[in-house]
């Protein structure tokens, strides 16, 4: 207001007709609290003493917190152990300020408006939920209200009970609902895989079937609409796992038949019990020729040399998750050695471990397809020199070793045949009477080739009365002249006979002399 002279009044209209105050003509720096929102039209004017008058109006929108909006968070989530990050709508008032997060004790602000996504660190992994509120403040410091509080999983996990893994977590709250919650564990490969899909309302899993090692996992909460998910933190936990302290022993060795080991052990009664694995040395624990993964607990081991090397066999129980136990007694094989020296000269490996230790070992020939005892030795013996003449073996002799243990198991050697160079033992008279002694004339044979190799002749016995006549012919030397000829007794007297036999080595001996027949 331009006035030569003084300003007698001034007259304020604040435009808000019947409130109280409204029209105010005394200051001129005046002021109004409104009572409502809305356009207002303010006027001032002035007087002066002379009459002179002048007015000046603006028009202002006054506005409260109810016209600022609210919008909701989405999502909160855990990126790492200790930062979370919450997602949320984003503001679309005019007289934007700030946003506003709480979390109950401290405010984050964020200034500005295009940012609806922003990180918190914490000070460490939360043991405890924490709900957080949005706001939004204007340019006057007018804050709207809250949007729906957001509270984040936790996530915690123990081991009670072996080989399992239990986990619980908090819910998480904000939105109407939990779709499902995915549990994550990380893989061998240092990748997390979903191990479990669980309803929305289960806030608890059970991991088992688990080994002796560091599981690491998190869980997922999935929005109803499946467009957001929650991440809770990531915990881990080493199961309570037993392992198998049980020694495993071999029980037997023994050799079956020509280059067949028989191998057996104690039967696992470890309930994570997978398979067996059978180590296999030679000779000595200094050379290991094979591991063998087995589901029996028996073993036929046909890749072997038994008459030359003597084997070890360690046992071991391997468990579902790969691990070994230890192992107890070993089991080693028999190796027989054998030469013919003025007699059978064997010699043989001790047999090892039973747990009662051999009671004794003894020496069995074969007669003619049936093993007999010759000698019973003691627990230590470990040769033998067998002098003895079989009469019914005309062969080589064979023979093998037999191991009791105290406890009355067993193990067989392999079988060594020894021989030396063939002889004939001729008798110079039998007496086929019916007495059942001397019946028939028998050449006791040693060492040939009877029965070894069929196109050679390596026997042959003929029998010729005093006139020349060949009363008898075989080439069995098992078989001898009962006396007789063409189903009649031959008389007293004296016969010849003709005898030619081959020795192992192929080796002939021809024998001629005179038998005696007696009644």
């Amino acid at each position: 207001i331009e006035c030569d002279t003084l300003i007698k009044l001034f007259e304020w209209n604040f435009g808000e007709p019947g409130s109280s105050g409204n029209i105010n003509s005394t200051d001129l720096n005046a002021w109004f609290k409104y009572n409502f929102i809305g356009s207002k039209t303010v006027q001032l004017m002035a007087e002066s003493a002379t009459g002179c008058r002048d007015s000046v109006s603006k028009t202002i929108t006054l506005t409260d917190a109810t016209s600022i909006d609210n919008p909701q968070i989405n999502y909160i989530s855990f990126i790492d152990n200790q930062t979370i990050e919450l997602n949320f709508e984003k503001s679309a008032i005019d007289k934007f300020g700030q946003y506003q997060i709480s979390d109950g004790s401290k405010i984050y602000d964020i200034q500005d408006q295009d940012e609806t996504k922003v990180t918190i660190d914490l000070v460490k992994k939360p043991t405890n939920p924490s709900y957080y509120e949005l706001r939004v403040e204007d340019y006057c410091q007018l804050v709207g209200e809250p949007s729906v509080a957001h509270c984040f999983i936790v996530l915690s996990i123990s081991s009670t009970s072996s080989y399992e893994n239990e986990l619980h977590w908090t819910p998480y709250n904000g939105w109407s609902s939990v779709l499902q919650y995915n549990v994550y564990r990380m893989d061998m490969n240092g990748v997390f895989t979903k191990l479990a899909t669980l309803d929305g309302a289960t806030t608890k899993y059970v991991d088992d079937g688990l080994c002796d090692k560091i599981y690491e996992y998190y869980v997922e909460a999935v929005h109803p609409s499946e467009q957001y998910t929650s991440k809770s933190f990531k915990v881990s936990q080493r199961p309570i796992y037993i392992r198998n302290s049980n020694l495993s022993s071999i029980e037997n060795v023994t050799v079956r038949g020509d280059n067949e080991i028989h191998i057996k052990w104690d039967k696992s009664d470890f309930d994570q019990f997978k398979n067996y694995q059978l180590l296999k040395y030679e000779n000595s624990f200094e050379k290991l020729l094979e591991e063998i993964d087995l589901e029996d607990n028996f073993y036929f081991d046909n890749d072997v040399s038994t008459d030359v090397n003597s084997y070890i066999y360690q046992v071991v129980e391997r468990d579902r998750c790969g691990y070994m136990n230890d192992p107890d007694k070993e089991g080693k094989s028999i190796v027989l050695t054998g030469m013919y020296k003025e007699g059978s000269v064997l010699n043989w490996t001790e047999y090892r471990n039973w747990e009662s230790g051999v009671k004794k070992y003894n020496i069995e020939s074969d007669k003619n397809g049936q093993y007999e005892v010759t000698y019973e030795g003691h627990n230590t013996l470990q040769s033998y020199e067998d002098k003895k003449v079989y009469r019914e073996i005309s062969g080589k002799y064979c023979y093998r070793v037999h191991a009791i243990s105290n406890d009355k198991d067993t193990s067989y050697s392999n079988t060594v045949c020894v021989f030396g160079n063939p002889k004939v033992l001729v008798p110079t008279a039998f007496t086929p009477n019916g007495d059942g002694i001397n019946e028939s004339f028998n050449p006791v044979c040693r060492f040939i080739l009877s029965g070894e190799l069929e196109e050679v002749n390596s026997f042959s016995l003929k029998i010729f009365n005093r006139w020349g006549e060949k009363v008898y012919e075989s080439d069995d030397a098992t078989r001898g002249w009962d006396g007789s000829y063409k189903n009649a007794d031959c008389p007293e007297g004296v016969y010849l006979y003709q005898t030619t036999i081959t020795g192992l080595e192929y080796n002939k001996i021809y024998l001629n002399g005179s038998i005696t027949l007696l009644r």
